[in-house]
């Protein structure tokens, strides 16, 4: 039955997702091929060709990665023979290169590894993609790496991290992984209770992001081993490189049987790499050997070993799977050198004195100490320490996406300093919580109490015309510290983005939580940066992001003198306030011809920097949601336009366009030129083409020195 055009258009835009997504290079061939494979086989062709002179390119990319070490000889015959129906979509001038390439990784097939691996590494067989209603599921292996080391601090608790994790919502792994390290250390008794570790687990392939828990028994081979090397100190095991484990912990230290689907992906996977021994849970015996049984009518010349177990123990009696190492004396001495090196001979004076010092300066003096100088996210909680590390005091539970909240911004979201001049720090912090909206719009002060806040940003509806929005969507991104009304005393300035990155806010408040000043941008701004370019004691502020206005829609770079935060972007009052925008520049950056190449609306500012000589440097995006294709332009210190320039990848693929598809494109440093001649400056009425500062701003100014 020939495919509905409805139906390929539907999962041609979840591939192009696929394509965009962090999803690994062999699933997204196999998605890719299984879609073209299926337009190829159709009647009428012709009908497709817009799809494949959209998908081919991204195919023949990812081919060019050379990244085919699970693939069967199947599967690779496959994807040469769309590449080969699809020559004409091939823009490169070595059509070979990628037909080699294939050959080449089928040659490779079977090839035994010869990889050596230390103490704290283990191969696992994972999927990429386990949602059932996918039916493209992609098999590979990777290394699984630990390290370890000793606490500093003294709470008394190991700590557990992944960072292969897909967000924050996937906490089934990190329990998964807690309850393996608790149970490796509860296996080998008290040599475990002296000291507390930092356990970080993560797989060799840094973006491939993880959601299952088949690593639990290489896990927990890893986590024992470095009890053997740290705490026991006697012995620790390697691992044979040529032996690819999977498989669950149960409870009781079981492993749980992997459902048949699983087991057949990863066997296959296993099959046509270069590994001689797989690592089974031993309830998946009989089915593997039968699946094994069928791979091998096929190739009957490959030797794959099952090697099927009941619990982790059996794994270190097994010299197929590892071997055995025993610690070398100054190994040994190393380990414990810090439990043994008091002295025996010291006399009960020198003992007395020495037990009264270390009251006094170790004990006494750092606890009544009750001024906070750095805090950590732990167990989602605010933990604040004192300068000798002692634990003042805990916030309250906050949810648990704060962690991630707060690691993976580049924005301030927390600051302890002392506000309030009473020579106590206080925490002023965000909260991002999905449950509790109000909490996002919220900035929070406390030590140990909240102090005049929380300071709550209060709901309006914003007349957009063409969007209206109310804002109690909104959640603040970032926090700074600045005097914003010239009176001597530092307000908190913040920034505030809804939840669909439409519209932007800046504003500052005091510390008794009154408003005052705020400046509402039509578009996503997320980049914040406060600078003081003369050293004169006064910074400007620097507003990135973009404007999503539909007759603008491109990047924007606003700024601000801090006391003339007011109004909104251009052509918008979203308050019905009458009062303009006084921000100091307002600058608009045109979209590349670049940027029409791919799925994006518009441009935005993703960095600003101060150069050495103080010029401005002002980079954008243009790519499709990377930061590989990026123009910089270039303002000395009165916001003049010096220069444009741009990376490597953007001008190449500039030239690529314009001798392929774009022949009427003028030469790269010209179009430069043309691009510097668009930019445009808001002179309070409209944009004009050259340097002008806002005449609402110089109005401004100009009244408060009359006054």
């Amino acid at each position: 039955m020939p495919l509905q055009l409805y139906e390929v258009e539907t999962r041609f835009q979840h591939l192009r997702d696929v394509i965009k997504s962090p999803a690994t290079i062999g699933y997204k061939l196999l998605s890719i091929s299984k879609f073209l494979g299926e337009l190829l086989n159709e009647n009428n062709k012709a009908k497709y060709d817009s799809y494949f002179a959209d998908i081919f390119p991204s195919f023949a990319e990812l081919l060019l990665k050379n990244d085919f070490k699970n693939f069967s000889f199947e599967e690779l015959d496959k994807f040469l023979f769309i590449y080969n129906s699809l020559q004409e979509y091939e823009k490169r001038e070595d059509k070979n290169k990628i037909p080699n390439i294939i050959n080449e990784a089928k040659n490779n097939i079977f090839k035994p590894v010869s990889e050596k691996l230390s103490e704290s590494e283990i191969p696992l067989v994972v999927i990429d993609n386990e949602d059932d209603n996918d039916k493209i599921k992609y098999g590979f292996i990777v290394n699984l790496n630990l390290s370890t080391e000793k606490r500093k601090d003294k709470n008394g608790i190991d700590y557990v991290k992944f960072l292969n994790l897909v967000d924050l919502k996937e906490l089934e792994i990190i329990e998964h992984l807690n309850f393996i390290v608790k149970e490796a250390k509860k296996l080998c008794g008290r040599a475990t209770e002296v000291n507390k570790y930092n356990y970080i687990f993560y797989f060799d392939k840094k973006d491939y992001l993880y959601t299952g828990t088949s690593l639990g028994l290489a896990a927990m081979c890893l986590v024992l081993n470095s009890i053997y090397i740290n705490s026991i100190c006697e012995y620790y095991y390697k691992f044979k490189g040529d032996c690819v484990f999977s498989g669950a912990m149960t409870e009781n230290g079981l492993l749980l049987k992997l459902d048949e689907e699983s087991l057949r992906i990863k066997l296959k996977t296993v099959f046509y790499s270069g590994y001689n021994k797989f690592v089974i849970p031993e309830d998946n015996i009989k089915q593997a050997k039968e699946q094994l049984a069928e791979l091998n009518k096929i190739h009957p010349d490959r030797k794959l070993e099952l090697i099927p177990v009941n619990n982790f123990l059996s794994i270190f009696d097994n010299p197929k799977i590892v071997e055995k190492y025993k610690l070398t004396h100054r190994e040994k001495i190393t380990k414990v050198y810090d439990a043994y090196r008091k002295p025996v001979n010291i006399s009960m004076a020198i003992l007395f004195f020495a037990v009264v010092f270390s009251y006094l300066f170790f004990y006494l003096i750092p606890h009544l100490d009750k001024n906070p100088v750095y805090h950590n996210f732990i167990d989602n909680k605010y933990v604040i320490y004192n300068k000798y590390g002692v634990e003042l005091w805990k916030s309250v539970n906050l949810s648990l996406v704060n962690k991630s909240f707060y690691e993976n911004y580049r924005g301030t979201r927390c600051i302890l300093t002392d506000i309030d001049k009473d020579e106590i720090n206080e925490l002023i912090y965000l909260v991002y919580d999905e449950n509790e909206i109000e909490c996002n719009h919220t900035i929070f002060c406390s030590n140990n109490k909240l102090k005049n806040f929380p300071m709550v940003l209060p709901l309006r509806e914003l007349n957009y015309p063409n969007d209206p929005v109310h804002n109690f969507l909104i959640y603040l991104k970032q926090i700074y510290l600045l005097d914003c009304n010239n009176d001597g005393n530092l307000d908190i300035l913040y920034t505030g983005l809804h939840y669909q990155f439409y519209p932007t806010i800046l504003g500052a408040v005091n510390f008794d939580g009154e408003q005052i000043s705020e400046f509402w941008n039509e578009g996503h701004s997320s980049l914040l940066k406060v600078i003081d370019i003369n050293n004169t004691g006064k910074p400007d502020i620097f507003f990135c992001g973009c404007n999503n206005r539909d007759s603008l829609e491109c990047a924007a770079l606003i700024v601000f003198d801090p006391e003339y935060i007011s109004g909104s972007s251009p052509y918008t009052d979203p308050l019905n306030t009458g009062k303009p925008g006084l921000e100091k520049y307002y600058i608009l950056f045109p979209r590349t011809v670049l940027l029409e190449q791919t799925s994006r609306e518009r441009n935005d500012v993703f960095d600003l920097r101060i150069n050495s000589d103080k010029t401005i440097s002002c980079w954008t995006l243009e790519g499709n949601n990377t930061s590989e294709e990026t123009v910089s332009y270039d303002f000395d210190i009165n916001m003049n336009l010096i220069q444009v320039s741009n990376n490597d990848a953007f001008k190449k693929q500039y030239n690529k366009l314009r001798t392929s598809i774009r022949k009427d494109l003028p030469e790269f440093p010209k179009y430069l030129n043309e691009l510097k001649q668009k930019v445009r400056w808001w002179d309070g009425d409209k944009f004009v083409n050259y340097r002008v500062i806002n005449r609402h701003n110089l109005e401004a100014v100009k009244n408060k020195v009359k006054n």
